[in-house]
């Protein structure tokens, strides 16, 4: 053979999912051999399975445990003639180029394999001769292989796969079964003529008859059908396997009579996820097998994949993409299966449309004006994932709802002709919008009355945890150590406190003042939060800050207040904090002065419990009772500073009763 066959057979490629590649390549040229001389029915082949039993630790009888190590196939079929001999020793040979044959087959049987030992006895001139030589890697020249005339014997061709290589023998199925099974989806073309020759599967004394097995699994359950590309005929076979190793729904792409190529379908029939269950209680997975001239002429040199574009972005006339061609596949297998698909679809979409009415009805314009989009959900999705699908689907809704705005706006009608298509594109959009919009904000009433039950959860008492400490609750209004910069609208409440801090212009949380950049101090106290406002009147870019807020939230709970302590003041720690902010030159967000920055007003809130000592301190501080007794308030002119103080009970209240309308128009519980 005049090529570096050490060489050659490093570039062929051999995925470990596709371990038995090497031996349906060795089946095939059974058959084919078979074919050649004319043998059709009379042909036998019988492929022998050799098992590794040198390990001692695998228990006597279990013999299919053992892992598999080489395999024998014989045949009667034409033998290694001369002609076939001289195309075996020629690299890349064309010998068998019509059918579909790229002349490499032979190297993956060393990809896999120590070597490949082979006998064959063949008629030459109404004479037999036998052939004889070893396949192995080397990059040594080989003298041919001479035949030898024989004067006894019957035509009969033997290829022995010695010894299968670690890194494949470890992935290798062992069932023999699988492989039988196996076997007949790779060669189901030659299994379908009515000339097909006798196939044996042996493994020590188990043997499988595999067109007794074709007849059981394939032929019972087979109907075939062709549809067109671009003018190409294709050819469908659609199969139902009660048994099979794939465990997936899938296609088999065919060329030369050879599979080539398996895709899943799950991907693009979502409902097709599960086996299939007949009416008589029998269940199978379903395999389509494509064929079709135009794959012949396409298949790799590996016979792996075919040499396709994904896209044909030239629109070249001839040129038939993959996408284009699993699209079709998917739409004939669609069809094939479409009783059983709709019924599936059906308790889908039921059981969609229950989860959204009852649990997550922000969703409720997604499947108005998008019913088809849950055709992409899987039929056997669990709950917890629903939602997050459902998510990404409005998610995508939104995005084609903004860029449909857009083409709406700047596709204006161009002459009255066109002004009634225009409305009509105008109205469809608005509705959609309107929906979105009621849909967002009911999702966002709905996280208010969530946010009210887990804030009242953390005031619990309990004799473990005593009360909540006041980082957690610090953490529900507005994250620790983050700032307004870093934290999004969707991740702060302060609404629990007051409507208005929501529209402020920086705000820092558990942060040192001289972290804070518009407080432009030196100082490590941390105030809770502080919130610098925007000016509430239309001002020229270089006004002060409308107001700075602090607010300070204190342990549920706690009764260990004094005035003699500063930390166990938060009244006098709010007034600390004015005092220091107030020494700084204040700076905006970007670092410019402020120049009226003494007449800020400042704004403090105390979250606390009500209890004994902070009334005490309340009344030092000359505060007023709010007429519910559950706060105080009241204006120090020399901080010039209103400080509130407001009890955990309060501050749920008073939350509750703002949006106990908008609890009621959701049919949400208030309290």
């Amino acid at each position: 053979m005049k090529v570096n066959l050490v060489g050659r057979v490093n570039n062929i490629k051999l995925n470990k999912t596709k371990v038995l590649l090497p031996i349906f390549e060795a089946v095939v040229n059974s058959f084919e051999a078979i074919e050649d001389c004319n043998t059709g029915s009379s042909g036998y082949i019988n492929i022998m399975v050799e098992r590794d039993t040198s390990q001692t630790q695998i228990a006597d009888g279990e013999h299919s445990e053992f892992p598999i190590s080489g395999f024998i196939v014989e045949d009667n079929g034409i033998g290694f003639n001369d002609n076939n001999y001289d195309s075996f020793q020629t690299s890349d040979t064309l010998f068998k180029q019509s059918r579909g044959g790229k002349g490499v087959g032979r190297f993956l049987w060393l990809k896999a394999f120590d070597r490949v030992n082979i006998s064959s006895v063949f008629e030459k001139n109404s004479s037999l001769f036998k052939r004889e030589f070893v396949f192995f890697l080397t990059d040594d020249d080989k003298q041919p292989a001479q035949p030898e005339k024989i004067v006894n014997g019957t035509r009969a061709t033997v290829v022995h796969l010695v010894d299968l290589m670690s890194e494949y023998r470890n992935v290798c199925p062992k069932k023999l079964s699988t492989i039988a099974i196996r076997m007949i989806e790779h060669c189901l073309s030659y299994f379908l003529r009515a000339d097909c020759p006798q196939v044996l599967l042996t493994d020590g004394e188990t043997s499988i008859c595999l067109n007794d097995e074709f007849d059981r699994y394939v032929m019972d359950h087979t109907v075939s059908g062709q549809f067109e590309i671009k003018g190409r005929q294709f050819n469908i076979l659609h199969l139902k396997l009660q048994s099979t190793e794939e465990k997936m729904h899938g296609i088999h792409y065919c060329a030369n009579n050879r599979d080539v190529m398996f895709e899943p379908l799950r991907s693009r029939l979502p409902n097709l996820s599960k086996k299939i269950k007949e009416d008589e209680g029998k269940s199978y997975w379903y395999l389509g097998y494509v064929s079709g001239d135009y794959l012949d002429q396409c298949v790799n040199s590996e016979r792996t994949d075919f040499d396709m574009p994904e896209e044909n972005p030239l629109n070249f006339p001839d040129v038939i993409t993959k996408n284009e061609l699993s699209a079709a596949v998917t739409e004939q297998v669609n069809t094939h299966l479409a009783d059983y698909l709709k019924k599936v679809n059906h308790e889908k979409v039921k059981m969609i449309k229950s989860y959204v009415q009852n649990k997550a009805i922000e969703y409720r314009p997604l499947l108005k004006h998008r019913p088809d989009i849950i055709e992409s959900i899987s039929p056997d999705i669990s709950e917890d994932k629903i939602e997050l699908e459902l998510h990404k689907l409005q998610s995508e809704f939104e995005i084609e709802i903004k860029k449909q705005g857009q083409d709406i706006l700047s596709d204006k009608p161009k002459s009255t002709e066109d002004l009634p298509i225009y409305k009509k594109k105008l109205t469809t959009y608005i509705e959609e919008v309107n929906d979105i919009g009621r849909s967002k904000l009911a999702d966002y009433i709905v996280h208010r009355r969530v946010i009210l039950e887990i804030l009242g959860n953390n005031l619990k008492y309990d004799e473990e945890s005593k009360y909540a400490r006041e980082e957690a609750i610090h953490n529900i209004v507005f994250p620790l150590r983050s700032t307004s910069d870093n934290i999004g609208a969707e991740q702060q409440n302060l609404w629990l406190i007051d409507e208005k801090l929501a529209y402020h212009f920086f705000l820092a949380s558990d942060k040192e003042l001289k972290q804070v950049e518009p407080a432009n101090s030196d100082e490590t106290k941390k105030p809770d939060l502080i919130i610098f406002n925007r000016p509430f009147a239309f001002v020229d870019e270089d006004a002060p800050y409308g107001s700075v807020v602090i607010v300070e939230f204190k342990r549920p709970g706690r009764d260990d207040y004094s005035d003699h302590n500063l930390e166990k003041n938060p009244i006098a720690q709010v007034y600390n904090y004015i005092d220091l902010i107030r020494k700084g030159e204040v700076k905006d967000k970007d670092g410019q002065e402020l120049a009226t920055q003494k007449n800020v007003p400042f704004y403090g809130y105390i979250i606390a419990d009500m209890t004994k000592s902070l009334r005490r301190l309340a009344g030092i501080a000359m505060l007023t009772r709010t007429p519910d007794n559950m706060g105080y308030y009241g204006y120090n002119s020399t901080y010039e500073a209103y400080i509130e103080i407001i009890s955990y009970q309060k501050l749920v209240a008073d939350a509750q009763k703002r949006n106990q309308i908008l609890f009621r128009k959701l049919n949400l519980p208030t309290a």
